[in-house]
């Protein structure tokens, strides 16, 4: 195996671990740690959530210049140059960026809360998006050495095993609030500076700073490579983090914290989709390259129909135990009903869908990836503008469902017309009969007394139905043939999607 196939194994491995450990700490322990005051642990998304926001447009997408143009930096004998400029432009737009912050910090939290003791540590985002953004930039240089399973680890399990054992240390009262929030931002330091230790070992570029440096190290394609990419960037972390961001304006730090144990049941509904694409973005710029017609036709239904039946797997999974999860989460955290259906229907589109994205981003019509970013950006803010003072959390969990929806349609509508091409077929339609019926058998179930003999036999009754009827209908070929691997003795033959 080689060393790329080695490293893109252990990059999944750990950042699903992560994804997997923070979903688990927050549906199981952040409801009990912040009971009393669930405005703390908004708070500490917030200052999460504008960090990421940030981080691109402090960035200006130089980490994709170091991996984009770093073979030609070697040729030249250039690193160093590379290197200084990097630095250079990360820090004055890090020193911008932050002005900008602290002077705006009043406009970007509700003053509906009545924890006006809270909204002071919002300026903690700008230690953390400087932090970020030069973690990133280190992480590009490990990246471009074929070192990439390091920071992927830092960024993903060791972040969250961090943020978990500061979590414990609060629970037990061993640690104040004030405590938390160094220690639990404190890692950002501790990622940067490891980031850098480690690309030491292997690389040590050295800082040189003048005035040739400045005007001849990067040209004309670097400058127009960083604007689209910043674009695209600072776009799509803005589309993915809008509604909370809302809500905090437009609510308060309550509900932020409320509607992120909704988010980190979507963070599970989409592990197949980040797997899947994984395997397969590789395979489709393959086929592209190739202009395999009929290839990239077979993968995009493939991805369509796994995605959408592991992916519903878990979601109808989550559902039927809607009940059971509002009764363990609490009257506080256990509001989320609605959050979950809208935001869990939102991701079902999306990998229902395939990878119309992947396919527009990296083809000769990736400009319009950009305009389909911009254009779902301001559906998003439009409906959050209209539901959430309506409907609260809700209301935003249902503007994201709509936005989404729109935004899939557009993208397939587009590959279609540019490829003549549907991620759907006559085995996309058993899939959603198979959730339906899977849903009305669940009606059937009495609910049994004790909330993990409920939810074990339920789930027990929904995943033997659900699996059942995959397999026998022989809705995806990769599945039956997974299947068929893992149980001795039988032989369930391999079909390819139509």
């Amino acid at each position: 195996m080689g060393i790329v196939a080695r490293q893109s194994i252990k990059n999944f491995l750990w950042s699903n671990v992560g994804i997997v450990l923070g979903a688990f700490y927050t549906f199981l322990i952040i409801p009990r740690v912040f009971e009393e005051n669930p405005a703390q642990w908004g708070l500490i998304q917030l200052i999460v959530y504008y960090s990421q926001i940030l981080i691109p447009i402090t960035l200006l997408s130089i980490p994709g210049v170091i991996i984009r143009f770093f073979p030609s930096f070697k040729k030249q004998g250039r690193v160093n140059d590379l290197y200084s400029i990097s630095i250079a432009i990360v820090a004055v737009f890090a020193l911008l960026v932050a002005i900008l912050f602290a002077v705006f910090r009043g406009y970007l939290i509700s003053d509906k809360d009545g924890v006006e003791h809270l909204t002071g540590y919002i300026l903690i985002v700008i230690p953390v998006f400087i932090l970020s953004s030069f973690y990133e930039l280190f992480a590009a240089w490990s990246k471009v050495n074929l070192k990439s399973t390091f920071p992927n680890f830092l960024k993903d399990s060791f972040l969250k095993i961090w943020n978990f054992i500061i979590i414990l240390l609060f629970y037990f009262h061993l640690i104040q609030f004030n405590t938390l929030l160094t220690l639990y931002f404190s890692i950002y330091l501790l990622q940067t500076t490891l980031m850098l230790i480690y690309i030491k070992r292997f690389e040590r570029p050295r800082l040189r700073l003048n005035r040739s440096v400045i005007r001849t190290t990067l040209k004309k394609e670097h400058f127009s490579y960083m604007l689209f990419g910043v674009m695209g960037s600072a776009s799509f972390a803005l589309m993915n983090k809008v509604d909370m961001i809302m809500i905090g304006k437009m609510l308060s730090l309550q509900e932020v914290a409320f509607y992120s144990i909704g988010l980190a049941f979507v963070a599970f509904i989409q592990l197949p989709e980040k797997s899947i694409s994984a395997i397969s973005v590789p395979t489709l710029s393959h086929l592209l390259e190739k202009q395999d017609h009929q290839g990239i036709l077979t993968l995009y239904r493939k991805t369509s129909i796994n995605q959408v039946v592991l992916s519903g797997y878990i979601f109808l999974g989550v559902w039927i135990n809607i009940h059971n999860i509002a009764a363990y989460l609490g009257p506080k955290f256990g509001n989320i009903e609605y959050v979950v259906l809208f935001l869990g229907l939102a991701k079902i589109v999306d990998v229902f869908t395939g990878l119309n994205g992947t396919l527009i981003g990296i083809s000769k019509y990736y400009r319009a990836s950009l305009v389909m970013q911009l254009i779902l950006l301001v559906l998003m803010v439009a409906t959050n503008l209209v539901f959430i003072p309506r409907y609260g959390f809700n209301g935003a969990a249902f503007a994201s469902f709509i936005s989404l929806s729109l935004h899939n349609i557009i993208k397939t509508l587009f590959v279609y017309v540019k490829y003549r091409i549907w991620p759907f077929s006559f085995k996309s339609l058993l899939a959603i009969l198979i959730g339906l019926s899977a849903l009305l058998l669940n009606r059937f179930i009495p609910e049994f007394e004790g909330f993990l003999a409920d939810v074990m036999i339920r789930s027990s009754i929904f995943s033997l139905f659900y699996i059942s009827l995959v397999l026998v209908l022989r809705i995806s070929g990769d599945l039956n043939e997974l299947a068929g691997s893992l149980i001795p003795g039988r032989d369930i033959k391999r079909k390819h999607n139509s």
